[in-house]
């Protein structure tokens, strides 16, 4: 399974000194346009590890998951 990790979506403003943690949303945007395209399927985690079957590799499987609790 792949799982792909994003911390902050947008950006809180010009001067934030962890702008490298945030993806704006236009490139959001593109990136799930290309999974789309490519035929990803995304899972909630707990509803993949319920259906997998072992040593089952689902390349086009991802689960996205989302950290936004870093205090900014």
């Amino acid at each position: 399974m792949n799982v792909i990790m994003f911390h902050s979506l947008g950006q809180e403003s010009s001067d934030w000194n962890r702008s490298y943690l945030s993806v704006p949303v236009t490139q959001l945007e593109y990136f799930f346009r290309y999974l789309r395209k490519h035929n990803y399927a995304t899972w909630f985690l707990d509803d993949w590890y319920s259906y997998r079957k072992p040593h089952q590799r689902l390349t086009k499987d991802i689960v996205l998951t989302f950290d936004d609790g870093y205090d900014t």
